[in-house]
Protein backbone atom coordinates (compact mmCIF):
# COMPACT_ATOMS: atom_id res chain seq x y z
CA UNK A 1 0.00 0.00 0.00
CA UNK A 2 2.75 2.48 1.25
CA UNK A 3 4.94 1.56 -2.35
CA UNK A 4 1.48 2.17 -4.43
CA UNK A 5 0.66 5.25 -2.87
CA UNK A 6 4.66 6.70 -3.33
CA UNK A 7 5.07 5.49 -6.60
CA UNK A 8 1.74 7.51 -7.71
CA UNK A 9 2.23 10.39 -5.91
CA UNK A 10 5.67 10.90 -7.80
CA UNK A 11 4.17 9.96 -10.84
CA UNK A 12 1.06 13.00 -10.52
CA UNK A 13 3.81 15.02 -9.16
CA UNK A 14 6.23 14.84 -12.46
CA UNK A 15 3.19 15.13 -14.89
CA UNK A 16 1.73 18.13 -12.60
CA UNK A 17 5.62 19.95 -12.64
CA UNK A 18 6.07 19.41 -16.31
CA UNK A 19 7.11 21.96 -18.32
CA UNK A 20 5.57 21.41 -21.56
CA UNK A 21 2.19 19.55 -21.88
CA UNK A 22 -0.10 18.17 -24.67
CA UNK A 23 -3.72 16.85 -24.81
CA UNK A 24 -2.17 13.74 -23.87
CA UNK A 25 0.16 14.77 -20.63
CA UNK A 26 -3.08 16.66 -19.37
CA UNK A 27 -5.18 13.64 -19.78
CA UNK A 28 -2.95 11.44 -17.80
CA UNK A 29 -2.58 14.04 -14.71
CA UNK A 30 -6.37 13.76 -15.04
CA UNK A 31 -6.10 9.54 -14.49
CA UNK A 32 -3.13 10.31 -12.02
CA UNK A 33 -5.44 12.70 -9.91
CA UNK A 34 -7.92 9.56 -10.03
CA UNK A 35 -6.02 6.73 -8.96
CA UNK A 36 -4.33 9.13 -6.17
CA UNK A 37 -7.64 9.64 -4.52
CA UNK A 38 -8.77 6.06 -4.49
CA UNK A 39 -5.32 5.39 -3.07
CA UNK A 40 -5.44 7.82 -0.28
CA UNK A 41 -8.89 6.97 0.73
CA UNK A 42 -7.61 3.50 1.08
CA UNK A 43 -4.73 4.84 2.68
CA UNK A 44 -6.75 6.15 5.46
CA UNK A 45 -9.41 3.70 5.98
CA UNK A 46 -6.74 0.91 6.10
CA UNK A 47 -3.11 1.59 6.94
CA UNK A 48 -3.95 4.72 9.23
CA UNK A 49 -6.35 2.90 10.95
CA UNK A 50 -3.87 0.29 12.32
CA UNK A 51 -1.36 2.30 13.85
CA UNK A 52 -1.66 4.70 16.63
CA UNK A 53 0.28 7.60 15.79
CA UNK A 54 0.80 10.80 18.46
CA UNK A 55 2.62 14.36 18.27
CA UNK A 56 6.01 14.07 18.43
CA UNK A 57 8.36 15.47 21.75
CA UNK A 58 9.08 18.42 20.74
CA UNK A 59 5.24 19.42 19.72
CA UNK A 60 4.07 18.54 22.82
CA UNK A 61 6.83 20.38 25.20
CA UNK A 62 5.91 23.48 22.82
CA UNK A 63 2.58 23.31 23.84
CA UNK A 64 3.15 22.78 27.13
CA UNK A 65 5.25 25.75 27.68
CA UNK A 66 2.38 27.37 25.52
CA UNK A 67 -0.04 26.37 28.76
CA UNK A 68 2.41 27.26 31.62
CA UNK A 69 2.69 30.81 29.92
CA UNK A 70 -1.10 31.28 29.57
CA UNK A 71 -1.52 29.81 33.47
CA UNK A 72 1.43 32.09 34.32
CA UNK A 73 -0.20 34.95 32.50
CA UNK A 74 -3.64 34.03 34.31
CA UNK A 75 -1.68 34.18 37.86
CA UNK A 76 -1.44 38.06 38.10
CA UNK A 77 -5.26 38.39 37.52
CA UNK A 78 -6.59 35.37 39.94
CA UNK A 79 -6.39 31.83 40.52
CA UNK A 80 -4.36 29.49 38.42
CA UNK A 81 -5.96 26.63 36.39
CA UNK A 82 -5.00 24.41 39.48
CA UNK A 83 -6.84 26.58 41.90
CA UNK A 84 -3.64 28.15 43.14
CA UNK A 85 -2.96 31.85 43.65
CA UNK A 86 0.97 31.41 42.34
CA UNK A 87 2.34 31.01 38.99
CA UNK A 88 2.04 27.34 39.26
CA UNK A 89 2.14 24.84 36.05
CA UNK A 90 -0.57 22.76 34.79
CA UNK A 91 -0.22 19.08 35.80
CA UNK A 92 0.90 16.60 33.14
CA UNK A 93 -1.84 14.36 32.15
CA UNK A 94 -1.74 10.70 32.62
CA UNK A 95 -0.60 8.10 30.63
CA UNK A 96 1.23 9.36 26.82
CA UNK A 97 0.38 12.65 27.36
CA UNK A 98 0.37 13.82 23.90
CA UNK A 99 -2.02 14.07 21.66
CA UNK A 100 -3.74 11.35 19.14
CA UNK A 101 -2.26 12.24 15.57
CA UNK A 102 -4.74 10.99 12.49
CA UNK A 103 -4.02 11.56 8.91
CA UNK A 104 -6.76 14.26 7.79
CA UNK A 105 -8.36 13.89 3.80
CA UNK A 106 -10.44 17.63 4.60
CA UNK A 107 -7.50 19.72 3.68
CA UNK A 108 -7.61 22.40 0.67
CA UNK A 109 -3.97 20.74 -0.22
CA UNK A 110 -5.62 17.37 -0.97
CA UNK A 111 -9.44 18.80 -2.33
CA UNK A 112 -7.42 21.25 -4.56
CA UNK A 113 -5.72 18.25 -6.52
CA UNK A 114 -8.40 17.76 -9.04
CA UNK A 115 -7.94 21.51 -10.68
CA UNK A 116 -4.67 21.07 -11.69
CA UNK A 117 -5.32 19.70 -14.88
CA UNK A 118 -8.25 22.75 -15.08
CA UNK A 119 -5.61 25.45 -14.47
CA UNK A 120 -2.92 24.14 -16.83
CA UNK A 121 -5.18 24.51 -19.63
CA UNK A 122 -6.40 27.63 -18.37
CA UNK A 123 -3.66 29.17 -17.24
CA UNK A 124 -0.45 27.75 -18.99
CA UNK A 125 2.11 24.89 -16.84
CA UNK A 126 2.67 25.38 -13.25
CA UNK A 127 6.55 26.94 -13.46
CA UNK A 128 4.90 29.88 -15.32
CA UNK A 129 2.95 31.50 -12.38
CA UNK A 130 2.56 30.91 -8.71
CA UNK A 131 -0.66 32.76 -6.21
CA UNK A 132 2.03 34.92 -4.36
CA UNK A 133 1.19 37.78 -6.27
CA UNK A 134 -1.84 38.55 -9.02
CA UNK A 135 -1.27 41.19 -11.58
CA UNK A 136 -3.08 44.24 -12.28
CA UNK A 137 -5.07 43.56 -14.92
CA UNK A 138 -6.79 40.30 -13.01
CA UNK A 139 -7.28 42.46 -10.12
CA UNK A 140 -9.00 44.78 -12.73
CA UNK A 141 -10.78 41.69 -14.80
CA UNK A 142 -11.85 41.00 -10.90
CA UNK A 143 -13.28 44.81 -9.96
CA UNK A 144 -15.62 44.03 -13.10
CA UNK A 145 -17.07 40.90 -12.35
CA UNK A 146 -17.17 41.89 -8.40
CA UNK A 147 -15.01 38.58 -7.17
CA UNK A 148 -12.51 39.11 -4.21
CA UNK A 149 -9.36 37.89 -5.56
CA UNK A 150 -5.89 38.79 -3.44
CA UNK A 151 -2.42 37.63 -3.83
CA UNK A 152 -0.88 35.74 -0.52
CA UNK A 153 1.17 38.78 -0.07
CA UNK A 154 -1.73 40.67 0.51
CA UNK A 155 -1.34 40.55 3.89
CA UNK A 156 2.22 42.33 4.41
CA UNK A 157 0.56 45.65 2.64
CA UNK A 158 -1.68 45.90 5.70
CA UNK A 159 0.74 44.45 8.14
CA UNK A 160 3.20 47.54 6.68
CA UNK A 161 0.06 49.91 7.46
CA UNK A 162 -0.32 48.98 11.09
CA UNK A 163 3.30 50.92 12.94
CA UNK A 164 1.98 54.36 11.55
CA UNK A 165 -1.85 53.62 12.98
CA UNK A 166 -2.65 54.34 16.70
CA UNK A 167 -3.11 51.03 18.11
CA UNK A 168 -6.71 51.40 19.51
CA UNK A 169 -8.21 52.44 16.26
CA UNK A 170 -5.73 50.34 13.99
CA UNK A 171 -8.82 49.45 11.45
CA UNK A 172 -9.37 53.11 10.64
CA UNK A 173 -5.64 54.12 10.34
CA UNK A 174 -5.37 51.02 7.82
CA UNK A 175 -8.01 51.86 5.78
CA UNK A 176 -7.09 55.56 6.01
CA UNK A 177 -3.67 54.50 4.69
CA UNK A 178 -4.87 52.06 1.88
CA UNK A 179 -7.47 54.81 0.58
CA UNK A 180 -4.97 57.70 0.21
CA UNK A 181 -2.24 55.08 -1.41
CA UNK A 182 -4.64 53.94 -3.91
CA UNK A 183 -5.93 57.91 -4.45
CA UNK A 184 -2.24 58.84 -5.03
CA UNK A 185 -1.87 55.54 -7.68
CA UNK A 186 -4.53 56.54 -9.92
CA UNK A 187 -3.15 60.64 -9.91
CA UNK A 188 -0.18 59.26 -10.94
CA UNK A 189 -1.78 56.75 -13.62
CA UNK A 190 -4.17 60.12 -14.92
CA UNK A 191 -1.68 63.03 -14.59
CA UNK A 192 1.68 62.96 -16.62
CA UNK A 193 3.02 65.52 -15.03
CA UNK A 194 3.06 63.52 -11.60
CA UNK A 195 4.82 60.67 -13.38
CA UNK A 196 8.44 60.27 -11.92
CA UNK A 197 9.71 58.74 -14.73
CA UNK A 198 9.36 61.54 -17.48
CA UNK A 199 12.15 63.70 -15.99
CA UNK A 200 14.46 61.18 -16.19
CA UNK A 201 15.75 59.36 -19.66
CA UNK A 202 13.77 56.70 -20.34
CA UNK A 203 15.61 53.34 -20.34
CA UNK A 204 15.76 51.41 -23.92
CA UNK A 205 13.15 48.75 -24.28
CA UNK A 206 14.39 45.39 -23.93
CA UNK A 207 15.96 42.70 -25.89
CA UNK A 208 15.31 39.21 -25.69
CA UNK A 209 17.98 38.75 -27.73
CA UNK A 210 22.04 38.33 -27.28
CA UNK A 211 24.47 40.11 -29.11
CA UNK A 212 27.72 38.31 -30.67
CA UNK A 213 29.98 39.27 -27.59
CA UNK A 214 27.30 37.79 -25.01
CA UNK A 215 28.77 34.11 -24.28
CA UNK A 216 25.68 31.49 -23.14
CA UNK A 217 26.97 28.42 -23.70
CA UNK A 218 24.25 25.70 -24.00
CA UNK A 219 24.95 21.75 -23.56
CA UNK A 220 24.47 19.59 -26.43
CA UNK A 221 20.88 18.41 -27.06
CA UNK A 222 18.92 16.26 -29.44
CA UNK A 223 17.33 18.16 -32.57
CA UNK A 224 14.20 16.39 -31.53
CA UNK A 225 13.73 18.46 -28.07
CA UNK A 226 11.62 21.43 -29.02
CA UNK A 227 13.57 23.58 -26.64
CA UNK A 228 16.34 24.38 -24.05
CA UNK A 229 16.88 26.14 -20.71
CA UNK A 230 20.33 27.57 -20.35
CA UNK A 231 21.82 27.12 -17.09
CA UNK A 232 23.00 30.73 -16.68
CA UNK A 233 21.51 33.40 -14.76
CA UNK A 234 23.93 36.58 -15.85
CA UNK A 235 21.13 37.81 -18.75
CA UNK A 236 17.96 37.77 -17.26
CA UNK A 237 14.88 39.36 -18.64
CA UNK A 238 11.55 40.45 -16.76
CA UNK A 239 8.60 38.59 -18.69
CA UNK A 240 6.30 40.89 -16.75
CA UNK A 241 7.78 43.86 -18.27
CA UNK A 242 9.04 42.58 -21.74
CA UNK A 243 5.26 41.38 -22.09
CA UNK A 244 3.70 45.18 -21.09
CA UNK A 245 6.11 46.86 -23.94
CA UNK A 246 5.56 44.83 -25.95
CA UNK A 247 1.58 44.16 -25.37
CA UNK A 248 0.28 45.67 -28.74
CA UNK A 249 2.38 43.56 -31.06
CA UNK A 250 -0.12 40.56 -32.43
CA UNK A 251 2.09 38.05 -32.09
CA UNK A 252 1.11 38.31 -28.11
CA UNK A 253 -2.61 37.80 -28.43
CA UNK A 254 -2.68 33.78 -28.99
CA UNK A 255 -5.77 31.99 -28.89
CA UNK A 256 -6.30 29.32 -25.40
CA UNK A 257 -4.50 25.86 -26.15
CA UNK A 258 -6.95 23.16 -27.53
CA UNK A 259 -7.20 21.09 -24.18
CA UNK A 260 -9.55 23.53 -23.37
CA UNK A 261 -11.84 20.67 -23.92
CA UNK A 262 -11.05 18.81 -21.10
CA UNK A 263 -12.63 21.41 -18.69
CA UNK A 264 -15.91 20.53 -20.01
Amino acid sequence: MILRLLFELATWHGLAKLRLHTESTVQALENSTTRLGIILREFSSTTCAAFMTWELPSEQAARGCHKAAMAKKSASNGPTIDGSNGPGVLPAKKGHGGKLRTFNLSTYKIHSLGDYAKAICMFGTTDSYNTQVVSKSFLFQASLTGENKQGELEHRRVKRFYPRTQKGKFTLGITKQQRREQHLRKLKELSPNLRMNDSKKKSPPLDPRLSFEDHDPLLPTLPSQHYQMSSEQRHKLNLSQWLHENRDDPALKVSRPICIYLMS
